[in-house]
Formats: C-alpha cells, sequence, structure tokens
C-alpha cells in the first residue's frame, strides 16, 4: 500500500503563496511512515515493533575460527 502523503515518491510538495501573484513551491523528503513510501496495514503491523519493517535485537554469537582461515 502505497504511502498517502507522497504516493509512493517518497517526496511531498509544498506550495505557499508569497504575495500577490507570487508563490513558492518547495520540495521536501516525505516524513510518513519514517521514509519508507508505504503504508504498513494495521493487520499487518506488528504490535511489538510499532510498525517498522526492521526490529533492532541484540544477540551474542559464538564464532569458531581454526588456524589458516
Amino acid at each position: 500500500m502505497k504511502c498517502s502523503g507522497c504516493q509512493g515518491s517518497g517526496m511531498k510538495v509544498s506550495i505557499r503563496q508569497l504575495g500577490p501573484s507570487m508563490i513558492q513551491q518547495i520540495q521536501h523528503p516525505c516524513n510518513e511512515y519514517k521514509g519508507t513510501r508505504e503504508a504498513i496495514t494495521d493487520k499487518d503491523q506488528h504490535p511489538q515493533y510499532k510498525g517498522e519493517k526492521v526490529a533492532q535485537e541484540k544477540k551474542v554469537l559464538e564464532v569458531v575460527v581454526e588456524k589458516g582461515m
């Protein structure tokens, strides 16, 4: 599902009027959904990860490196 803020482009356009017959158009990164360009539906969201696609976790790994490797 595409982001409704940027329609999946990753950028938003803001237009503001500076004066009579003068407008300014500014393009800036979309900050909805943390810049991922797509929305995660409620049914697909994991409650622990709060809608993020990547979960951070810490693990301790034991690696055995033999001589000559």
